[in-house]
């Protein structure tokens, strides 16, 4: 993005059943730590923590005449314990809207307001070389909503030692080496305030594989995937990029992976990818192949 200020966004998907008590613990700080302010040290400091199951700590620095009542840490141990015990006798929870990530983004500019575009989520440590550079969509059909995502790259990992073959295959086959990948969202415009919407993915669905895989271009069965998750409202249906190819769903195939979050909708100065509104046909025009050039060049 050159030397544009960017706004990177993350997600970690985490299960739980169990809180232990929020409770006050020193913590010493790793002699190898680097880069630290000088107020920190190397000395034990205090800090307030939380477990969830046997799995993950979450924590905050205890200040000073601060009641932990007044942090950050508190407030969201309550949310969390709250959470916990609205379920039925089954565990399930009854809640409304439970398909829905209730994240709030008021500091954002929602210029795109009422219009249906997704969320995207992809492994961080895949977005290194494979980042997403752009997002487009466009309304095709009354209807239908095209998706594109253009990608850096498509690095392999199960075959990597594939790869600079495969990168030289993609330039004369496609034009290109970034991939693009294109679903479509389909709309119930009689109720778009309501969860009646579904996917299509031809041939990159990636069913239960995760980013193991690179080699996945299956075919949805059945061929329409009801939206499972979404970002804020119904107008924002969420997709997961599963696999190194690319390959995605409407399930997230990698729970425990970091993940980026791509959100086209908000101010535009802070997106780390472009979004636009071209289709997939409108993009291939742009990356003619070697074969192509060659055939115009002969006329």
């Amino acid at each position: 993005m050159g030397d544009k200020p960017i706004r990177l966004r993350f997600m970690l998907g985490i299960d739980i059943c169990d809180l232990s008590e929020i409770r006050t613990k020193y913590y010493q700080l790793s002699k190898s730590a680097k880069h630290l302010p000088k107020s920190i040290g190397k000395k034990p400091h205090e800090r307030y923590v939380f477990q969830l199951d046997d799995r993950y700590w979450i924590w905050e620095w205890a200040k000073k005449g601060t009641d932990i009542k007044s942090t950050n840490i508190y407030k969201l141990y309550n949310q969390l314990l709250s959470f916990i015990k609205e379920t039925d006798i089954d565990g399930i929870r009854s809640l409304q809207r439970n398909d829905i990530f209730d994240v709030d983004i008021k500091e954002e500019e929602n210029y795109i307001k009422y219009k249906v575009v997704p969320t995207v989520y992809q492994p961080a440590f895949d977005s290194l070389r494979n980042f997403v550079r752009e997002v487009h969509c466009a309304v095709i059909e009354k209807n239908i909503v095209e998706v594109s995502i253009i990608f850096e790259n498509e690095q392999l990992r199960r075959y990597k030692y594939l790869n600079y073959i495969y990168e030289k295959y993609r330039y004369l086959r496609y034009g290109r080496v970034k991939d693009i990948e294109t679903f479509r969202i389909h709309i119930d415009s009689q109720t778009m305030n309501d969860s009646k919407k579904y996917f299509t993915f031809e041939k990159i669905y990636s069913n239960s594989h995760d980013i193991t895989y690179d080699t996945i271009h299956s075919n949805p069965s059945p061929p329409e995937r009801k939206v499972k998750y979404y970002f804020m409202d119904y107008y924002h249906p969420i997709v997961f990029i599963n696999t190194s190819n690319h390959a995605m769903s409407e399930s997230d195939n990698n729970h425990d992976l970091w993940k980026w979050e791509y959100i086209p909708f908000i101010e535009y100065r802070k997106r780390p990818f472009k979004f636009g509104t071209k289709s997939r046909k409108d993009i291939d025009r742009e990356f003619p192949s070697l074969f192509t050039k060659l055939k115009n060049y002969i006329k």
